[in-house]
């Protein structure tokens, strides 16, 4: 979620509702309107009082009496432009106010942009991916770095311990919104935790886009589903943190004959992954004594974790088609874009080179036929069907296909390919044909080809 500073608003006696969060990217000072909210009554605030941040989370803290937003990427606008990590609202005067902590009285105004220090990473743990940038003054408090990259996004993993007042991030992260303090715990256990021999793994993983929430009843928080743990699933399942015993445990559901069941069928599964990735190893070798500094490797170290690797038994291989996410199994790095290739009818390979603005078309043999494409944005190349399209097209020549990063394909028969440039933000249908056509008459009258 995108998080700006238009908010729409619902109060009632004893209760308050957040509907919507919009807007466009902005920071500054709040507008100008004032006084306290109107009960039973609908209410939209633009008063860009939040600044741009991408991932946030938004909670009402009863503790305080107030929306609470924090944590999020703020790393694609400058420091000095952006308000403070966390910010409240304030219901009389309608507008959003930096939560400074104490000390930071001197960073900035209750609203509007906040010059805080920039201390060295402390450590790497947190609520978005395993990588959220904490970071610990020289004081000793500890604060989230929004301009660190991409970990700062906290999806749904958060929840409000309604009974201890404090919200919780990730698998290890508390703040309590009246100190304004953040405490980084060190929990027994983790949801992280993998279970995928033969994999070992020196320490747990921050799961991905699982879900948190309080439980009330048992006054514990609850962490499921989502991925990157390294299971048989790549789900790290159901967890349950106990902030009385500050220790995480794996939830077990349903009967015990059920259970038992599971278990067993896990346990052949486990023992199904050992034999796939020996088998695997055959075709896909890392760093190999024998071909070490004998020929060029087949695949260059990757971003997901992978040395340089020499490929062995296969049928063909075509180079440079590039990113393809995570190029080692098992890997911890996320490869979200990666280039995805599709099939037609014919057995012909489209690969998306991402790095090349192009659909390379190979045959079963894996030799290059043709090439899709071309780097251009959303207003380059005339389509044959302008309905729908830019206003003015800018013509590119060839195909008329212009791509900016399109990794992922789909294919129609042989008739029709689909492209989803993410980098222009668009679908693309491109109709597939012949050079050299020949109709058949199949039954005689001519009808039917």
């Amino acid at each position: 979620m995108d998080l700006n500073s238009t908010l729409t608003l619902r109060t009632a006696a004893g209760a308050l509702a957040v509907l919507a969060l919009c807007g466009a990217a902005g920071a500054g000072e709040n507008g100008t309107h004032g006084g306290p909210l109107p009960v039973n009554e609908w209410v939209k605030l633009e008063e860009w009082g939040l600044g741009p941040r991408e991932g946030a989370t938004l909670v009402y803290c009863r503790s305080i009496k107030r929306f609470l937003v924090a944590m999020g990427q703020q790393a694609r606008y400058k420091q000095e432009s952006t308000p403070y990590s966390e910010m409240t609202f304030n219901f009389e005067k309608r507008r959003w106010e930096n939560a400074l902590p104490k000390g930071g009285e001197g960073w900035g105004g209750v609203t509007g942009p906040v010059n805080a220090p920039v201390n060295a990473p402390t450590f790497w743990s947190g609520p978005g991916y395993q990588a959220s940038d904490m970071r610990r003054g020289k004081d000793g408090s500890l604060r989230p770095y929004l301009h660190g990259g991409y970990g700062s996004h906290v999806f749904h993993l958060f929840a409000y311990d309604f009974d201890r007042e404090r919200v919780f991030y990730g698998a290890d992260i508390e703040y309590d919104p009246v100190a304004r303090v953040w405490t980084k715990l060190k929990t027994q256990g983790h949801p992280g935790t993998p279970d995928l021999p033969p994999l070992k793994l020196d320490k747990p993983v921050e799961p991905c886009w699982s879900q948190s929430c309080y439980d009330p009843v048992n006054k514990e928080i609850l962490l499921f589903g989502g991925t990157k743990v390294q299971t048989e699933t790549a789900s790290p399942g159901t967890w349950v943190y106990s902030p009385a015993k500050n220790e995480w445990r794996k939830l077990s559901l349903g009967s015990e004959e059920l259970n038992r069941l599971a278990a067993t069928a896990e346990a052949l599964q486990k023992k199904a992954h050992v034999a796939v990735t020996a088998c695997r190893n055959r075709y896909y070798r890392t760093e190999l004594a024998k071909n070490a500094g004998k020929k060029p490797p087949d695949l260059l170290a990757g971003r997901g974790g992978a040395g340089n690797s020499w490929v062995e038994g296969t049928e063909w291989l075509y180079g440079g088609v590039g990113f393809s996410g995570d190029t080692a199994y098992g890997s911890l790095q996320c490869g979200c874009p990666n280039m995805r290739a599709a099939l037609d009818y014919f057995r012909r390979t489209f690969a998306p080179e991402t790095q090349h603005c192009s659909v390379a078309v190979l045959d079963a043999n894996g030799n290059l036929i043709m090439r899709i494409g071309k780097y251009g944005n959303v207003d380059d190349g005339v389509p044959l069907v302008k309905e729908g399209g830019p206003p003015k097209p800018r013509s590119v020549g060839g195909d008329e296909v212009a791509l900016f990063y399109a990794p992922f394909v789909a294919t129609h028969t042989d008739r029709r390919l689909f492209i989803a440039d993410s980098g222009n933000q668009r679908l693309l249908s491109v109709k597939l044909g012949y050079r050299a056509e020949e109709r058949v008459n199949l039954n005689g009258k001519g009808g039917s080809q």
